[in-house]
């Protein structure tokens, strides 16, 4: 299995290497944790563990990409394994998920937008139905038009007193 835990910190392509085998090594361990059957469980984990430690010293670049290969032929293998109640959790990460963009030469989250670009609506696939229903509940909760008087009102009031 892939294991390049200890690469040379130097280079780029190391760093991306060994992030790469421990994003793996993190992946093998949480699906081995939900794989069927139960009793299987324990020898996965050894065998991943075991595996990533024989495996820990090689910096040979080509021998890395072998392992790393054949540690996702493995981990493809394991999700064979996983009951479909197990699957949705598998995807879930601890507060690096969402939507990241590059501005100005960093990476932050957010959404990729385009200056200028105004947002498409195909509203030739939309059930014509399901159209009139939606515009009916922004008017119903009054989206669509300007406040009611006595809103208005109200928030007039409320700018004066702040």
């Amino acid at each position: 299995m892939a294991g390049v835990l200890q690469v040379g910190r130097g280079s780029a392509q190391s760093i991306s290497l060994r992030d790469t085998a421990l994003l793996l090594y993190r992946s093998l361990l949480r699906t081995a944790r939900v794989i069927e059957p139960a009793d299987r469980r324990p020898e996965a984990l050894m065998e991943i563990r075991t595996s990533f430690r024989a495996n820990r010293n090689v910096e040979a670049e080509e021998e890395i990409n072998k392992l790393l290969a054949k540690g996702y032929s493995k981990l493809g293998f394991m999700n064979i394994m996983v009951p479909p109640s197990a699957q949705k959790d598998l995807g879930k990460t601890k507060g690096t998920a969402g939507r990241y963009v590059v501005r100005d030469g960093e990476v932050v989250q957010g959404n990729a937008t385009r200056a200028g670009m105004r947002s498409y609506i195909d509203t030739h696939s939309l059930d014509p139905e399901d159209l009139r229903r939606h515009e009916h509940l922004l008017r119903r909760q009054h989206f669509l038009e300007p406040p009611p008087q006595h809103v208005q009102e109200l928030i007039e009031r409320e700018s004066k007193e702040v």
